[in-house]
């Protein structure tokens, strides 16, 4: 987990900085290379590329994720975002 998370948030943070993608295609992106952080350490602590038949799955159920979080946090900073850029 902890390798799908330092990747999904060092691509998130790559997609962020060049300004042409939305923060639900940042969200989406994230987790997408998070399955696939995991994905790639199960094939190495194992030493099986058996793991990869998983992929499509774990695409599908990365961009479901994603865009739920991306929602999500579209509606909180809609609803406190303003205040808080406001407050900092």
């Amino acid at each position: 987990s902890l390798a799908g998370g330092i990747l999904s948030l060092f691509i998130m943070f790559i997609f962020n900085k060049t300004k042409l993608f939305s923060h639900l295609i940042i969200s989406i992106m994230g987790g997408v290379f998070h399955n696939i952080g995991q994905l790639l350490v199960a094939m190495c602590f194992f030493n099986s590329s058996v793991f990869i038949y998983y992929l499509p799955y774990l695409m599908l159920f990365g961009i479901l994720s994603g865009i739920g979080i991306g929602m999500i946090g579209e509606l909180i900073y809609l609803k406190i975002g303003q205040r808080i850029t406001k407050m900092g």
